[in-house]
């Protein structure tokens, strides 16, 4: 187990875990990085090098200590740069997208074809995904530009794919793990998505690539970001994918039988719980809802301990109706305040996971992504994740109440999510 790991696992108990503990150290943390960004945006005024994180922090006094080995475990640990300029990479990932006239959020790569059926795992990392589909190598350097751009896209599918394997264990079985099931839909609902997930709809047909008996998929985008020219919107899309990709015979490989798949978009502007209600559950009783609970949600660099009063709502229906979630982070101190949040209300997180938090994203993108604060540390989209499924046993949940008066303050530097996330996602 890393540091990180030892850090998170030993802080279960409820006290280390309570709303209020998190909260204090979100805002301790916001105040920290709004700092850092004052002083390192006079410095580039004056025409002056940033301060590296290790001075940074000696002038902060008040940063929890756990916080200062994240950063350094952020430093040491992440992509292996060692403080090495990464410009130079991300102008050559400027030039693959100019070259390949990409759109945002496009990759280069898509499975032309679905896993063999008799194969019951998601491929474990890029190098083996890679080699499953014939994709270049993303070990070999001279590939790392081209899948530096198409991790991010592929990063939202094959993480979301791990959301939908998460389900399937919840649910103790397969709700299409047999033939005479294929034709059964189903639901992804995935929350707060902004422009990237949003973009290049074809990207979510690579996600029935890794369910070879999965045929019907329904993906709600849900959030309060989506433009309102999408809201309410339906994308239907069918692919065929060859049923014979590993035959020995190059005929069979072109020409053999085709595998027909359909996939369903739609985008509701609306936070999640109240599209939820909105949908047919009714306030008092979700559980008789006409609503259709989906098999899986995921929220992708949700910012859920940032904007915790916003999000106190939603989580509470997704625990009260034990729907299996994912939610990813883009660095480990915002991994840990999630974890922590989300704990703090009596979760029950995925025991498959009891080697701690915050877990490590196999699949996260490989574009890194310069932190303008703490330089050099270096994050990446969807670089950790957790699990969990309605509340644990025999724990009664908190009652929450957002109180406005008590509301974490949005500040444009909390877990560096505002601004920089913006100049993140706009980075290719």
């Amino acid at each position: 187990m890393n540091e990180v790991g030892e850090q998170t696992a030993s802080r279960t108990d409820d006290n280390n875990n309570s709303l209020r503990e998190v909260k204090a150290d979100v805002l301790a943390w916001a105040k920290v990085s709004h700092k850092a960004m004052e002083i390192q945006s006079a410095r580039e005024e004056a025409k002056q090098s940033p301060l590296s994180a290790d001075t940074l922090l000696q002038q902060f006094k008040m940063l929890p200590e756990r916080f200062r080995k994240m950063i350094n475990y952020d430093i040491e640990a992440e992509g292996g740069y060692g403080g090495e300029d990464v410009t130079p990479l991300l102008e050559a990932c400027q030039d693959v997208i100019i070259e390949n006239g990409l759109e945002r959020g496009e990759s280069l790569w898509l499975p032309e074809f679905r896993l063999p059926s008799s194969q019951n795992s998601i491929p474990s990392d890029w190098e083996k995904f890679a080699s499953q589909f014939g994709f270049p190598s993303p070990q070999d350097p001279n590939n790392l530009p081209e899948w530096c751009v198409s991790s991010i896209s592929l990063s939202y599918v094959v993480t979301a794919a791990l959301a939908v394997k998460y389900s399937q264990k919840m649910a103790k079985g397969s709700k299409f793990s047999s033939s005479s099931e294929n034709d059964k839909t189903f639901i992804l609902d995935i929350l707060g998505p902004e422009e990237s997930e949003i973009s290049w709809e074809n990207k979510w047909l690579g996600l029935l690539a890794l369910f070879p008996s999965l045929n019907r998929l329904k993906i709600r985008m849900v959030g309060p970001s989506i433009d309102e020219s999408l809201n309410g919107r339906t994308t239907s899309m069918t692919c065929a994918f060859n049923k014979r990709p590993h035959s020995p015979n190059a005929d069979d490989r072109k020409t053999g039988e085709e595998d027909k798949v359909e996939i369903q978009i739609q985008y509701f502007r609306q936070l999640y719980h109240e599209f939820a209600v909105g949908a047919g559950a009714p306030t008092n009783d979700p559980k008789t809802a006409s609503f259709d609970l989906p098999d899986a949600v995921v929220a992708f660099a949700s910012g859920l301990s940032e904007h915790l009063s916003d999000w106190l709502p939603t989580l509470k229906y997704l625990l009260e109706q034990r729907i299996p979630c994912c939610f990813t982070s883009y660095h480990s101190i915002e991994a840990d305040l999630d974890y922590r949040a989300v704990c703090s209300l009596g979760a029950n997180l995925s025991p498959a996971n009891t080697d701690g938090y915050p877990k490590k994203n196999s699949f996260s993108s490989l574009l890194p992504i310069e932190d303008p604060f703490f330089p050099p540390r270096i994050y990446y989209l969807n670089n950790f994740l957790f699990y969990f499924c309605g509340y644990k046993k025999n724990s009664l949940p908190q009652c929450v109440t957002p109180n406005p008066a008590n509301k974490v303050r949005k500040n444009s530097a909390v877990l560096q999510s505002s601004e920089s996330r913006k100049r993140s996602k706009k980075a290719v």
